[in-house]
């Protein structure tokens, strides 16, 4: 379970499409993730973060996802 691993932090950022893919794609490498644990992560990314940040971050995770496989 990714929640019981990882830390969730309150951020404001100018940029939340560039935080969110450095802390995404730091997630991706430092672990060894099947397609069930990218799902288990995209949804620990979606319920931690507010509805109107969901599109972006399901961009930004395909995209990183893509990037990385």
């Amino acid at each position: 379970d990714l929640t019981s691993t990882r830390v969730a932090m309150v951020k404001m950022s100018e940029n939340p499409a560039e935080d969110f893919r450095q802390s995404m794609h730091e997630m991706m490498m430092t672990m060894t993730m099947g397609s069930e644990d990218m799902e288990e992560l995209l949804r620990c990314y979606l319920t931690l973060n507010s509805p109107h940040l969901h599109d972006l971050i399901q961009e930004v995770f395909c995209d990183v996802w893509c990037t990385i496989s």
